[in-house]
């Protein structure tokens, strides 16, 4: 919180957001997007560094107005683990799981056996009036699947044509 607000952001704190470590098993619990900034917030979000170094092709998405919700199997309980970007407690955690689970239906057992078998970590953007931050614009929360990133030390995402799949599933 003290960086969030200080801005006193580096290349350590950057990566950790996002990244929950088991440090008794040294297994990575669920991990999401290291720290994005907007444009001209950081030296390599000037647009002069972004001309220079982007590789194309480029994809843009719709910015959601929610917050980030990341979903896991917890191989300690043997049961499906809901997170914000910082906590798997805590007021965004429990509407993290409240919303997923309602968007889900009759498809949960089906969901927790694909976390269970495929060492990934589900990152949502939950949509919800509830939370004072966002500027509500809809008429039902849900949680909008934005990636499938895999449990490992090294970044890896799956392919978003796989991750549209899996939406429509879950």
């Amino acid at each position: 919180r003290d960086v969030f607000y200080s801005a006193k952001w580096n290349e350590l704190n950057t990566i950790a957001r996002g990244l929950l470590v088991d440090t008794k098993a040294w297994r990575i619990v669920a991990r999401s997007y290291v720290k994005f900034f907007n444009i001209e917030e950081r030296d390599k979000n000037k647009m002069d560094w972004l001309s220079a170094n982007l590789e194309f092709p480029v994809r843009a998405f719709r910015k959601y107005n929610g917050f980030l919700g990341m979903v896991s199997w917890d191989h300690v309980t043997d049961t499906i683990h809901y997170f914000s970007k910082t906590s798997d407690g805590g007021f965004h955690a429990l509407l993290c799981k409240e919303i997923v689970e309602a968007n889900l239906g009759v498809h949960k057992e089906q969901f927790a056996d694909y976390l269970k078998n495929s060492g990934c970590t589900f990152v949502f953007e939950i949509l919800t009036k509830r939370d004072p931050h966002v500027i509500w614009e809809g008429d039902k929360e849900r949680a909008v699947l934005l990636d499938v990133i895999y449990n490992q030390v090294d970044f890896r995402n799956m392919p978003y044509d796989q991750v549209q799949k899996l939406s429509a599933v879950f």
